[in-house]
């Protein structure tokens, strides 16, 4: 709550006034960010302040189980209690509400309020001065912006976007705000807009592949225009560029004519089509709502593209890298053998706003390799599922994208991150995803790489003085990585489900013990054990542990620890690894589980695995540092212990400490004490 005084909040003439209040709505969750304060406490005002002489203002309109309210009436109620953490809140409401016949989740209706912004830009007039539709015929005659849209609108639609501009300071602000309360929806999936994550890889990558002497930018045609994204790349430029922005002719690329004019960026737009020798950056976007036409369209894209234009192409992993089959396949494998195709990259989840576990993929689409025979031809591929994207790392992921369109010299001199160099007759041989699996991120982005991790051993090892017996090899011959569920699906690894066992059943003195989720999680208090006649009575599809079997918990926190001995019963949500191959150790598939970070479905966590042949040698080397470790923590149990002792002992007066001699000429020894009974027992 702010200590603002009534007094002292800004209320300009043109702030809403209460002949508004019937027209501006605005919900809970809105009054909330009016307010600066999270959605809870406007809870707990309404409810706390139902009555009295300043009570919360009651709704106006109740639809579907959702009030909305007045905002004119709700921000002077913000003002005169002194409540929230906005001392505009009056000012700033039109910037929050909506007039009560406007719904953003209609298309129809957003557009036609971005559209008004737009005229209100285009000649710096407010909306409720002069004729609508003859300031929108004489700003887009050939109807490519906004005429559509204006011809339409309810008659309150403008009186509300002129409020809106004005409580965002600006049409500009106003725009933004628009775009930050237009609702996602679920339904649109794959299709939705990029997250800002998202965004900033695709604008990053953008600005990097840009020519430096004649930079252009270009949506794709068709349905494989990107506009939304076109949009965002447009609005990192600023007014100082001299970039060109070339974009279709049709009902996609109005939203983006309508950002360059908000934004003071019309002069930008071109219609020259980029033609075959001209250099450009061409992004499309694949939804997945029609793989086989979106595909054709691709090829079709890449077959016009010219040798100095580049393209970068968004779209599920399904379409871009999981294997294909009949005419999508035809299409994708067309655009591979062309050549063009050099950076595959599988990109993390949350890359879209309306499908946060859709995994996107992008592809980078450059110049021809010239006479190159396709056996000799090269991409780059990645995989960054699990990695997060900060700010250092897509900077490297960008570096690695622009370097894929050099020179074979150029792709051997670079020391890649995240991509790794692949022949491109290798992504056309059999039915395997295009790219291959990473090894766990924490490896590979967090951690030591691996060309390190030798060193580091032999000098963790000599501190410790300890010989684990292992041996340096000349090449990194780890299996690659694979997902949980494929190695279930290969038969390599059992997923069994725990039992879902009674209280009752829980306590008893003897018999199996019991691994559930306290025990994975390392908080259990109590040994607990089942009777073994009760479990073959009530629970007889129960599976009892074999040694080595990993016990897991997925969810939120993912946890994981090896039964050594067996003879346990799984209780659930646990549920029960069995490692069929000797490619999966124990003791790293808990390690690999331990360290993700529950933002996917466990099925497609990532395991490493090992030589066969290493496995048991392997398990040998763990258990070693396991027993020393447990040794190590035991004795600091001890040693702890001993302090509490010495504390106690030395405060009762029971002891006392006696220094002990020490050379003076030697640095490096210090004084040391012994402890003496006091016979006395002096306090």
């Amino acid at each position: 709550m702010t200590n603002a005084r009534p007094s002292d909040r800004r209320r300009p003439a043109d702030a809403a006034t209460t002949s508004d209040a019937a027209t501006l709505l605005i919900s809970l969750s809105e009054v909330a960010a009016l307010a600066r304060v999270q959605r809870p406490v406007v809870s707990m005002w309404r409810t706390r302040f139902s009555s009295g002489t300043m009570p919360f203002p009651r709704p106006r309109i109740s639809s579907n189980g959702r009030d909305r309210f007045s905002a004119v009436e709700v921000a002077q109620w913000l003002c005169d209690t002194n409540h929230g953490n906005n001392p505009d809140a009056v000012a700033d409401a039109a910037a929050f509400a909506l007039v009560d016949s406007l719904a953003l989740t209609e298309t129809q209706h957003a557009d036609a309020l971005g559209a008004l912004l737009a005229l209100r830009a285009f000649d710096g007039r407010p909306l409720l001065d002069g004729d609508l539709i003859e300031r929108a015929d004489e700003a887009d005659p050939d109807d490519e912006i906004l005429v559509r849209e204006i011809a339409s609108v309810d008659a309150s639609w403008a009186a509300f976007a002129d409020q809106m501009a004005d409580a965002a300071y600006s049409t500009l602000g106003a725009w933004e705000r628009l775009h930050e309360r237009r609702p996602t929806s679920g339904r649109d999936g794959s299709a939705g807009a990029l997250s800002a994550q998202g965004g900033e890889l695709i604008t990053g990558l953008s600005r990097a592949l840009l020519d430096d002497d004649r930079p252009m930018i270009a949506d794709a045609p068709g349905s494989l225009s990107a506009h939304d994204t076109v949009a965002t790349v447009i609005a990192s430029f600023g007014e100082s560029t001299e970039v060109e922005v070339h974009v279709p002719s049709g009902d996609a690329g109005r939203s983006i004519r309508r950002e360059l004019l908000v934004r003071g960026l019309y002069p930008l737009l071109t219609q020259r089509p980029p033609g075959g020798a001209a250099p450009a950056v061409r992004v499309a976007r694949l939804r997945g709502s029609a793989p086989e036409a979106e595909l054709a369209q691709l090829e079709e894209l890449v077959v016009e593209l010219g040798d100095a234009q580049r393209a970068i192409v968004i779209g599920p992993d399904t379409l871009l890298t999981e294997p294909l089959f009949g005419a999508s396949e035809a299409s994708r494998d067309a655009v591979l053998r062309s050549g063009r195709v050099r950076g595959i990259l599988r990109l993390p989840q949350g890359m879209v706003v309306t499908a946060p576990r859709q995994v996107m993929a992008i592809w980078l689409i450059g110049g021809p390799q010239g006479g190159t025979p396709l056996a000799d031809r090269f991409t780059l591929t990645g995989d960054l599922r699990g990695i997060e994207l900060n700010d250092g790392r897509t900077r490297d992921v960008i570096s690695d994208l622009v370097t894929s369109l050099g020179t074979r010299r150029d792709v051997l001199a670079h020391a890649f991150r995240f991509l790794r160099f692949v022949r491109t007759s290798s992504l056309l041989a059999g039915n395997t995803p295009l790219v291959a699996t990473s090894a766990l991120p924490r490896l590979g982005a967090n951690g030591p790489a691996p060309a390190d991790l030798p060193v580091l051993l032999d000098e963790a090892t000599a501190r410790l003085e300890i010989d684990l017996r292992l041996s340096t090899t000349t090449t990194a011959a780890a299996p690659a990585s694979v997902s949980l569920g494929d190695a279930i699906d290969a038969g390599d690894v059992r997923a069994l489900s725990g039992a879902r066992l009674s209280a009752e059943d829980s306590t008893g003195a003897d018999g199996f013990d019991i691994i559930g989720r306290d025990e994975v999680q390392r908080v259990a208090r109590v040994r607990r054990q089942i009777d073994r006649l009760r479990l073959a009575a009530n629970y007889p599809r129960a599976e009892i542990t074999r040694p080595g079997d990993v016990v897991f918990l997925a969810g939120a926190s993912p946890r994981a620890l090896v039964d050594g001995d067996g003879a346990s019963v799984v209780e659930y949500p646990a549920r029960i690894l069995r490692l069929a191959s000797h490619a999966f150790v124990p003791e790293i598939v808990a390690a690999d589980i331990n360290a993700q970070g529950g933002s996917s479905p466990w099925q497609r966590w990532m395991l490493r695995r090992v030589e066969p042949s290493q496995h048991d040698a392997t398990r040998d080397a763990l258990h070693r540092v396991s027993a020393l470790r447990a040794d190590a923590d035991r004795r600091a149990a001890e040693l702890a212990a001993l302090e509490s002792l010495v504390i106690d002992a030395l405060a009762a007066g029971v002891v006392t400490a006696e220094p002990v001699p020490h050379d003076p000429s030697d640095a490096t020894s210090e004084p040391d004490t012994t402890l003496d009974s006091n016979t006395e027992g002096t306090s």
